[in-house]
This record gives structure tokens, C-alpha cells and sequence, in this order.
């Protein structure tokens, strides 16, 4: 779904990095703020993650990881983008709601300390299987710092955005999520626009 529709830069390690790189320091020169995609690798995925659930246990390489070790070692990387795609090689959840692929995998092992946003959260791969409040609390809980929110998969909801403020003030309220876990992706999302000139 990725390479067959020409998504990427390419198919092995270091095309993709240094074609990435070039991007990140030419973006920025200009003052924009770039995304690598979709952690932790969606290119080995046959199907869309628009659409449904894909798994991509028995297709996955570590070798996908790569890029991304590449990146992070190199450059700062400002921004992560997740996927929603499923590794049961790395977990049951799909990679945007997983604590392991997001804290563990990319902060603790990989040392990635910029912005994690997730993918669309109405794609139909989060929205058939979880419900919305689910999903945020799921994703916040797992490491991700900036929801994506496309709004665009069925209809419209012009209340999108304060029904997911909503949701996150009530689960700080409840205990749920701790307030200090807000501040910490704020204080990111702080850092990552203050590359801004």
C-alpha cells in the first residue's frame, strides 16, 4: 500500500535515510516542520490502514526499523508520525495505541525525544475496533504527544476538537492520566515550534 502506490523514497535503509534527510534539512531551511512515517514501518503492509485493521506480523522486518535508527542517531528528527497497523511481533495493539512500539521501542530503545503524533484517528483501522474516548486514552497512555484528527473518514463532526479536550480533561480528572503526562507532550509540542524562526 505503500510502495506499489510510490509513497516512499524507497525500499531499502539507506536510500530511504538519506532521501528523508535531504528532505528534513531542506524543509527546515525553510522554516517547516517535517514527519517521518509510519512508525514503526508500514512499508511491508498490503493493505489500507484507511480502510481497516492491517497486520502486518508475518511481513514486518526489523529492518524497517532502520530509517528511523538512522534518523534519530543523525539528525533531530522533529516529528514521528505512528501507524496503525498491527505487529504482534512487537505487540497485540495496534502500533498507535502501544505503549511497547511508542514508549518502549521508539523513546527508551531508539532515544527519540521530539513529538509523537498518531495517524488519523477516524481511519477505520482505530474506529472499527475502538471506540473515540478509547482510542485517545489508549494513544496518550502509550506515548503519543499531538492527536491527529482528520475528521474526515464518514461525517463531519464540528465538535471534534472539544470533545476530545473534553475527554482528556476528564481523564486527568478522574486520575486516569496523570496532568504531569500532559505537560510533558506540551512541553515537547513547545520545543518542536520553537525550531520555528
Amino acid at each position: 500500500i505503500i510502495g506499489k502506490l510510490e509513497r516512499s523514497f524507497g525500499s531499502d535503509a539507506e536510500t530511504v535515510t538519506k532521501m528523508a534527510k535531504i528532505w528534513l534539512e531542506e524543509s527546515s531551511s525553510y522554516d517547516v516542520i517535517s514527519c517521518l512515517k509510519h512508525f514503526p514501518g508500514h512499508g511491508s503492509s498490503g493493505g489500507d490502514s484507511h480502510l481497516g485493521l492491517v497486520d502486518v506480523t508475518k511481513s514486518w522486518k526489523q529492518l524497517e526499523l532502520d530509517p528511523y535508527k538512522n534518523m534519530i542517531n543523525e539528525l533531530s528528527v522533529p516529528m514521528i508520525m505512528t501507524t496503525h497497523v498491527i505487529n504482534k511481533q512487537l505487540d497485540d495493539h495496534p502500533a498507535t495505541l502501544s505503549y511497547k512500539i511508542l514508549t518502549q521501542l521508539l523513546r527508551e530503545e531508539l532515544g527519540f525525544q521530539g513529538v509523537i503524533i498518531t495517524d488519523d484517528l477516524g481511519m477505520h483501522a482505530i474506529k472499527k475496533q475502538y471506540d473515540y474516548a478509547t482510542a485517545v486514552r489508549m494513544t496518550i497512555e502509550a506515548g503519543a504527544d499531538m492527536l491527529c484528527i482528520g475528521n474526515n473518514s464518514d461525517a463531519y463532526n464540528e465538535d471534534v476538537v472539544p470533545q476530545t479536550f473534553d475527554i482528556i480533561y476528564n481523564l486527568v480528572s478522574a486520575g486516569i492520566l496523570s496532568a504531569e503526562r500532559i505537560h510533558q507532550s506540551a512541553e515537547r509540542i513547545r520545543q518542536m515550534k520553537a525550531l520555528l524562526k
